[in-house]
């Protein structure tokens, strides 16, 4: 564990301070990309359970939050919401994404610039 730990910080100071902090900054958005695509996966079983059987929904412990966060007037109006949450946690997600795989062919070509001067 020692050594591969050592490995890492060798290879760490191999990078300039700015290439650390882009580094890092599209870790941080790899984990929001997995979170949110956690969310999508989570939110996948309330809505399809909403479609099945609304009213065994609305009788759950998840299903009575979600309508008193929503305040809807009907059990069929939460497929609304949920499918709408939905899209937007799945755009949301591909565009964090997208911005991800961005920023790490840019971090790429950023050091293979510097290594040609």
């Amino acid at each position: 564990m020692k050594a591969r730990l050592i490995f890492i910080l060798r290879g760490l100071r191999l990078l300039t301070p700015a290439e650390r902090m882009s580094a890092l900054f599209n870790l941080a958005l790899m984990m929001l990309a997995g979170f949110l695509e956690s969310a999508i996966v989570a939110l996948v079983i309330p809505l399809v359970y909403a479609v099945v059987d609304p009213d065994k929904f609305a009788a759950t412990g998840i299903g009575s939050r979600i309508l008193g966060v929503l305040q809807v007037s009907s059990i069929q109006d939460v497929f609304i919401y949920l499918a709408g949450g939905l899209i937007v946690l799945v755009i949301l997600a591909n565009v964090v994404s997208a911005v991800s795989r961005y920023l790490g062919s840019e971090l790429i070509n950023f050091a293979a610039a510097g290594k040609q001067s």
